[in-house]
């Protein structure tokens, strides 16, 4: 391996952050500024977490699936800075 800088890591941390974990940008506010959190379960996985860094603080989405129960966990670290 010479280089972890590679477009195919970039798509599979797309893939788990937008799609599995359900994080992405608000269209309508773009950047990061509103998040909107929609997760898609599927596949053979039981449970996805993700962690976002944004210029507004950390975003987080997790879900886990048991016993036929879906339980999502979503938060932010707001940044408070000047």
């Amino acid at each position: 391996m010479n280089s972890f800088n590679h477009f195919a890591y970039g798509a599979v941390g797309e893939w788990r952050d937008r799609g599995v974990a359900g994080l992405s940008p608000d269209p309508a506010d773009p950047g990061y500024h509103h998040v909107v959190i929609q997760p898609r379960p599927g596949g053979g996985l039981t449970s996805a977490r993700a962690t976002l860094a944004t210029v507004y603080g950390e975003v987080t989405s997790g879900w886990e699936r048991a016993g036929g129960t879906l339980r999502l966990t979503a938060g932010s670290a707001t940044f408070s800075g000047t």
